[in-house]
């Protein structure tokens, strides 16, 4: 028997900030997120008024995709 999931637009972002965070930067289905999405998550927390975790995803957007630095794959050190 399938198990099925449902889960609500609250717990899909935060799940997602929170592999982010992790330094994995795919879905459950393997597809990478996209600069639109990560902006979408930063929206969302802005609107919840989760600042410090706006300012972390923030450095992550800025060093993911920073040409600079090589598109690097970055994972949040906490300190």
């Amino acid at each position: 028997m399938k198990k099925i999931i449902l889960k609500s637009y609250d717990n899909h972002i935060i799940s997602s900030y929170k592999r982010i965070v992790d330094g994995i930067f795919i879905n459950d289905k393997f597809e990478l997120y996209t600069k639109d999405f990560f902006a979408e998550i930063l929206q969302y927390l802005e609107q919840r008024e989760m600042y410090e975790e706006c300012e972390i995803l923030n450095n992550i957007i800025i060093k993911r995709f920073n040409h600079d630095l090589n598109y690097k794959n970055i994972q949040y050190e906490l300190r």
